[in-house]
């Protein structure tokens, strides 16, 4: 041991006090637990939406984006951080620039004093360091070391908190339209038929969608289509005429010829590359 470490340990013993009741020591909050049923993944696309869920979810993007959240419009940028509490309605805007982001979602056990309030943080090098060492620990360290490390991220970001600014609320009949496209993806109608749903004219649903999100809504349930089989190809071992029906088209050749235009290549080789690619992946240098 070395001398300065061993004056410490002298220092503080002379230092310290005799407690009045020697089995009364300093305790946890009542009701104190740790973050649990830790998930971090990664997603590319837009996920169903709007959604809720019982999850608290820290949001890291990758890309410039604009969030929904309870309505209110959230924009997003590299270097931020966005908390959702649980149960909070949130959705991706079909609009943003590009839709890579970092999820880190957990459970925890009633209103906890590390928690944050809800909103956006900034990523200052306090928390990039604590984000990191949570990030490293995620698969290689016992699920008690992962959680005080998730506990210690969220206590830094309560000195990060960012004003967010006023931004536009979405309508519900939006919700209801996005709703629509993203879980009727294999009987979804035309435009037409979407607008009579929501009880909207087609030319007012066009141009409520496009003053809200900046895309033609044509333009993004192709879009969709196009994220959902790539997704499908990539993950699920569908054929390529289950994948066609469930995204919405009557023949492989109607599909296989709007996979090619909207990704540029064949839905079998899109397949091959991607799998090829993951192969290779582990073994690269």
């Amino acid at each position: 041991m070395k001398t300065n470490d061993l004056n410490f340990l002298f220092s503080y013993a002379g230092s310290v006090t005799e407690p009045e009741d020697l089995f009364s020591g300093r305790r946890l909050p009542l009701g104190f637990s740790l973050p649990d049923n830790i998930l971090v993944f990664f997603h590319d696309f837009t996920a169903s939406a709007p959604n809720s869920h019982s999850r608290h979810t820290l949001v890291i993007p990758l890309d410039e984006m604009i969030y929904y959240v309870e309505h209110q419009q959230v924009e997003m940028h590299l270097g931020e951080l966005l908390y959702v509490p649980p149960f909070a309605l949130r959705f991706l805007h079909p609009g943003s620039s590009g839709y890579r982001r970092l999820f880190i979602t957990f459970e925890v056990n009633g209103l906890q004093h590390y928690l944050p309030r809800s909103g956006l943080f900034e990523l200052t090098s306090e928390v990039l360091r604590s984000l990191r060492n949570f990030l490293r620990k995620f698969l290689t360290h016992s699920a008690e070391e992962l959680a005080w490390a998730l506990m210690q991220l969220l206590a830094q970001l309560s000195s990060a908190h960012l004003a967010i600014k006023a931004g536009e609320t979405l309508p519900d009949v939006l919700l209801q339209v996005i709703d629509h496209i993203e879980c009727d993806l294999a009987t979804l109608g035309d435009v037409k038929q979407l607008a009579a749903q929501v009880g909207l004219s087609p030319s007012h649903l066009r141009a409520l969608f496009r003053q809200h999100f900046g895309v033609p809504i044509g333009k993004y349930i192709a879009q969709k289509r196009a994220d959902y089989a790539k997704y499908q190809l990539k993950n699920s071992n569908l054929t390529i005429g289950e994948i066609a029906q469930k995204s919405g088209f009557a023949t492989i050749y109607v599909f296989s010829t709007f996979f090619k235009r909207n990704v540029g290549v064949a839905p079998l080789q899109y397949r091959k590359q991607v799998h090829a690619s993951t192969k290779k992946a582990p073994g690269s240098t």
